[in-house]
This record gives C-alpha cells, sequence and structure tokens, in this order.
C-alpha cells in the first residue's frame, strides 16, 4: 500500500475524530443547559421565555395597552416575579450582603414582599431564589433580610 494513501486515512480519520469530540462537547453544552432550565422555578422561567412586554403594537389600540399595563403593575403575581427576578440578578451579580452590612435594595424588596404577603411571600420568593442560585446565596438572602417582618435570619 502505497505511503500517501495511508497519510489520506490517518488524515481523515483524526478530521472525523474531531468532528465527533465537537459534537459531544455541544450536546453536552445543550444538555446541561436544559437542566439548568429545569432547575428554574416556573415564575422565573416564565419570565424568561415570554420574551419582551406586549406594549401595543398597530393592531392594539393604547387604551387595551394601557389596561393590561395596569392590570400587570397591580397584579401581586406578576409584582412578585419581578422582584424574584431582582432578588436573583442581585444574587448573582453583587451577593445580598456587602462589606459594610446588608445590601440595601435587598432589604427593600423583602420589605415589599413583606406588605404585600406577609412572611408566607417572602418564603415563596426565598424558594424561587434558592431554587436558582442554591444554597450559599439563599443563607445570605435569609441573613439580609433579618428583622423584617417576622423574618429572623
Amino acid at each position: 500500500m502505497p505511503a500517501w494513501l495511508i497519510v489520506v486515512v490517518v488524515v481523515l480519520g483524526a478530521i472525523a475524530a474531531l468532528n465527533l469530540a465537537a459534537f459531544a462537547v455541544d450536546r453536552r453544552g445543550r444538555r446541561s443547559e436544559a437542566a439548568w432550565r429545569r432547575t428554574l422555578p416556573d415564575s422565573v422561567r416564565r419570565r424568561m421565555e415570554s420574551g419582551p412586554p406586549r406594549d401595543g403594537g398597530v393592531d392594539t389600540p393604547p387604551w387595551v395597552a394601557q389596561a393590561e399595563r395596569r392590570r400587570r403593575e397591580t397584579d401581586p403575581d406578576h409584582r412578585m416575579r419581578l422582584l424574584v427576578a431582582e432578588l436573583v440578578e442581585i444574587g448573582l451579580s453583587r451577593g445580598f450582603l456587602t462589606r459594610t452590612g446588608k445590601d440595601r435594595r435587598t432589604r427593600e424588596i423583602g420589605a415589599e414582599l413583606h406588605r404585600m404577603g406577609g412572611k408566607r411571600r417572602m418564603v415563596r420568593a426565598h424558594d424561587d431564589v434558592q431554587a436558582v442560585l442554591g444554597r450559599g446565596p439563599d443563607r445570605e438572602l435569609e441573613l439580609a433580610w433579618d428583622g423584617i417582618g417576622d423574618w429572623l435570619g
């Protein structure tokens, strides 16, 4: 068998092996992203998948868009989803505790959740944050909310 033919077969085998490896890595990455999305609470997943809020378009009269916007602003579940999403962003970016103490915005969100539904609403938000961020940051959230209403960190 000629040497050049052996070289061609070896090179083609190496290219095929690299393509298989790249396919496996890409497939594993997509699988892990799907698994990550399954761990998100329903409220956060719906917000991520819903896209931008419908703000009225060519077919929607302005008074309908305004009524929908007013309904979203006054709906407590919608407001809670927005607050949980903001807590997740805070937890991922800067954390719930700072060097000097507790994050001010985290405490404001906790107080607003307490006004909306007491400790029960705060526990629901805490559980959603824990489902996304895990056990470490959720403990920080507990400490940051210490003293808001009945909450004991």
